[in-house]
């Protein structure tokens, strides 16, 4: 399954050969991007942070030239990458998301918890061609709203009750979502979830981000 916009433009052969490794490694694979945005520097994948300024699920871009072909990454930032449907059958995106600011880091951190690799390929140039500024549809609300959907669905009650939700996110939520938090086919999601992690949240902090567990957690 390729994910990919109509503003890309992909080298001949690229999305096979980045097909053929995630069906091999059962993994979700990412190509070269060119101009994204303004910058026309060739990325490499991308590695997941929380957003300095905000605090919700982010990523920055690779640009250093990787030593190897393939090399495991973090996160995705963007289309294009592409899985086999066995791999999104157990990645796929969060039912109740809205709009833009939320697929990729849901995927991020499902593979995270799940173990799943994101493989960057080298040498699968593609192009991103959206220069023109749009309106999105999308508003904060729904940003913040997205953000906490990943949070409550992927980690455990007590992250949530006692980190995610009072240390960053109610602030941000409308009634309606705190609401949609608690609904029961989000609770669903989550129990559903929680049975099939194989990594801990504490993990999270410690591999993902590579820092102490908050306090509030220890």
């Amino acid at each position: 399954m390729a994910f990919l916009d109509g503003h890309h433009r992909v080298a001949t052969g690229a999305l096979n050969s980045c097909a053929d490794l995630a069906s091999t490694h059962q993994a979700i694979v990412v190509p070269d991007i060119r101009d994204y945005e303004s910058n026309s520097n060739t990325t490499h994948g991308a590695t997941f942070r929380l957003c300095p300024e905000r605090g919700y699920f982010s990523a920055g871009w690779n640009y250093a030239l990787p030593h190897q072909q393939v090399t495991r990454v973090t996160s995705l930032r963007s289309p294009i990458y592409l899985m086999s449907r066995e791999t999104y059958d157990c990645v796929y995106w969060i039912q109740g998301l809205r709009n833009w600011g939320g697929s990729e880091a849901a995927i991020s951190v499902k593979a995270f918890f799940l173990d799943i690799p994101i493989l960057h390929l080298c040498g699968t140039p593609t192009r991103h061609m959206f220069k023109q500024k749009l309106e999105y549809d999308a508003t904060w609300e729904d940003v913040w709203r997205n953000h906490a959907l990943i949070a409550r669905v992927c980690f455990d009650d007590r992250t949530w009750y006692k980190y995610w939700l009072p240390k960053l996110f109610e602030p941000h939520l409308t009634d309606e979502a705190k609401r949609d938090m608690e609904s029961q086919s989000i609770v669903a999601q989550h129990e559903e979830f929680q049975r099939v992690k194989v990594r801990t949240d504490a993990e999270f902090w410690t591999v993902l981000l590579n820092q102490p567990v908050p306090p509030e957690l220890a």
